[in-house]
This record gives structure tokens, sequence and C-alpha cells, in this order.
């Protein structure tokens, strides 16, 4: 039962350091070459 926990929450916080990556990467984007 203890790893059917670990690994949503490990899903859950790769998820998230995905989106903040991707997140930096857009806002890196936008200063060099705004719309």
């Amino acid at each position: 039962m203890g790893s059917f926990q670990i690994i949503p929450f490990s899903a859950f916080w790769l998820r998230s350091s995905v989106v903040s990556v991707l997140i930096s990467l857009i806002s890196d984007t936008w200063i060099i070459d705004p719309l």
C-alpha cells in the first residue's frame, strides 16, 4: 500500500516541476521576443 501512495505524489511533483520549467522558458522567450 505504501508504494501506491508514493507513486502519485512523485508523479505530481514531477508534473509540477515540468510545468515550472515550461513557464520559465515561456517567460524567457517573452522577454526576448514579446508579442
